[in-house]
């Protein structure tokens, strides 16, 4: 557990803003408006410039391994139209790699969680592009 998973940018493509809450401490919290809507294209993986979203200042993706840890080892992305919990991210360790997880409805263990849609690897710096229908995919920063 000593690679650290950085997240730089939220893009929101969702209908209304959102939080970036970062249970373990505050300072990477950020209110992320609605993206522009002309739509922007994505720089592609891997390539230099900026990225089109809000900074959350090298975000580093907490540890969790167990559920009682979960709720303050976790980022939360909501929804400030209804309140709603569009997903939880963390790092945790299955039979066979750590990855960075996601999970709409809490804890589960490695076993059961889903990797995080895109980029799931850990040790590295990703973006978050949260979508529409209020998916979330990471992708690769550089």
């Amino acid at each position: 557990m000593s690679n650290v998973t950085a997240i730089q940018f939220v893009r929101n493509e969702s209908p209304g803003e959102l939080l970036f809450l970062k249970a373990e401490d505050n300072a990477n919290n950020r209110y992320v408006p609605q993206s522009s809507l002309t739509p922007v294209p994505l720089p592609p993986p891997g390539s230099p410039g900026s990225w089109p979203g809000t900074d959350v200042g090298n975000c580093w993706v907490p540890w969790c391994s167990s559920k009682a840890d979960f709720l303050k080892n976790t980022i939360t992305i909501l929804s400030m139209t209804d309140q709603k919990v569009l997903g939880y991210i963390w790092q945790d360790h299955d039979s066979k790699e750590d990855r960075v997880r996601f999970s709409k409805t809490g804890w589960s263990s490695p076993s059961e969680s889903n990797v995080i849609p895109g980029e799931a690897s850990i040790g590295i710096k990703i973006n978050l592009i949260v979508f529409f229908d209020g998916s979330i995919r990471a992708e690769r920063y550089s």
